[in-house]
């Protein structure tokens, strides 16, 4: 799935936290570990990668990494798989 968000959020995390509203539940289960009904804060799962304005960024202290108007974040998924070619 793909999508385009956009928003006011301060930070990363913010962003991410809005980008789970808009496009659900199923969304904020896949992207990151545990979920805030412990009023703990979520962590994206190691296996995404985020990048902010064509600069990777870490997974870590994403309330830290602050946005201005016009940053975009991508988040790319883990790619694996494939199927062996019979020769």
């Amino acid at each position: 799935q793909s999508g385009r968000l956009e928003t006011e959020a301060e930070n990363v995390e913010s962003a991410l936290e809005s980008a789970v509203q808009k496009f659900g539940k199923e969304f904020g289960e896949v992207l990151f570990d545990g979920d805030k009904s412990n009023g703990t804060r979520r962590v994206v799962r190691n296996c995404f990668s985020l990048v902010v304005n064509s600069q990777m960024i870490g997974l870590k202290d994403l309330d830290q990494r602050t946005l201005k108007d016009g940053d975009m974040i991508h988040i790319f998924p883990p790619i694996a798989g494939g199927t062996e070619v019979e020769q």
